[in-house]
């Protein structure tokens, strides 16, 4: 998938949050898939089941309704649950924002 979207390690790894020697040993195989690493699947609109298995299509279907489906799902997590993902997506937001703007630059 990273190469489909022609994108270097460390540029991939910079965009989920990973360390780039992180991403290089799940790609090689040393190290399986966590539950963290599926924000992929959200970042890059990737199909799970291709992420884990390599069965079906790389890339899910671009649909308008996505935040709909995010937010269905949402609600059926427990408060605890709802509350990680909340922070992670903050974790996220942060990323992006670092890497919108750099300090020092």
């Amino acid at each position: 998938m990273r190469k489909t979207l022609n994108l270097t390690q460390g540029e991939f790894a910079e965009k989920i949050g990973l360390k780039f020697s992180a991403l290089s040993m799940i790609e090689r195989e040393q190290v399986p898939i966590t539950e963290q690493i599926l924000i992929v699947c959200f970042v890059f609109n990737v199909s799970e089941t291709w992420l884990r298995a390599g069965r079906g299509d790389m890339f899910m279907p671009d649909t308008s309704n996505l935040e709909e489906e995010f937010f269905k799902l949402f609600r059926q997590l427990t408060p605890e649950m709802q509350n990680a993902i909340f922070e992670h997506v903050e974790t996220l937001l942060h990323i992006q924002q670092l890497q919108q703007n750099p300090i020092g630059l």
